[in-house]
């Protein structure tokens, strides 16, 4: 089984986290996955962390940009 790495910008497309401010917060209060360098200015996370992380919130109140977009959450209050 391969491992998968995402980078910076797959967490933004899987709408986790908008800017590298809020991945340094997430990091330092809500137990993220701090991630490994591949080279001196890049950092990867393995994809199975990441949804561990997200799995692991479940049924928590998520702000609009973890875990779920909010499109997602709009329809789901309607």
């Amino acid at each position: 089984m391969s491992k998968v790495l995402l980078r910076f910008a797959d967490l933004q497309e899987r709408r986790i986290v908008s800017n590298r401010v809020q991945l340094s917060r997430l990091i330092a209060r809500e137990n993220f996955p701090p991630g490994f360098l591949i080279t001196a200015n890049s950092r990867c996370w393995l994809e199975e962390e990441i949804d561990g992380w997200i799995d692991s919130r479940r049924g928590r109140s998520l702000g609009p940009t973890v875990g779920q977009g909010v499109a997602k959450r709009r329809v789901e209050a309607a």
